[in-house]
């Protein structure tokens, strides 16, 4: 697994549900690319600004904070991942599935169920 920022999209989400941790990169704009500072920061506290935390930030937080976790399953038969996402509870429980497509890499998938995972707890808080 590479260390990979999240993108733009997932940063709105992110900002929307309240991540304010600080990180040393941040989107201005959805051209594609973060943009890096030395210092860390809690971007999201800028109008015009949007945290871009590491996917693994990201996933450790939405743990920490609301106990929601993604779980990423290798598909061996097409060579292919997808991801499940589950409210730790006293049992698990499936809250929302990644979209039935099936993703070429790790980092793919977790950026989709890390989008599941924030737009649950959008509609559902």
């Amino acid at each position: 697994m590479d260390l990979k920022l999240i993108d733009y999209d997932t940063a709105k989400l992110a900002r929307e549900v309240g991540f304010d941790l600080e990180v040393e990169y941040t989107y201005t704009s959805d051209r594609g690319s973060a943009d890096f500072f030395y210092d860390f920061d809690d971007y999201n506290q800028y109008d015009d600004n949007y945290s871009a935390p590491t996917q693994a930030l990201l996933h450790k937080w939405l743990m920490d904070k609301f106990q929601m976790i993604v779980c990423i399953s290798y598909l061996p038969f097409d060579n292919s991942f997808t991801s499940s996402v589950y409210k730790k509870e006293n049992y698990p429980v499936t809250a929302y599935n990644t979209p039935l497509i099936s993703y070429d890499s790790y980092e793919e998938v977790l950026e989709a169920g890390l989008k599941v995972t924030l737009q649950y707890l959008i509609d559902n808080t």
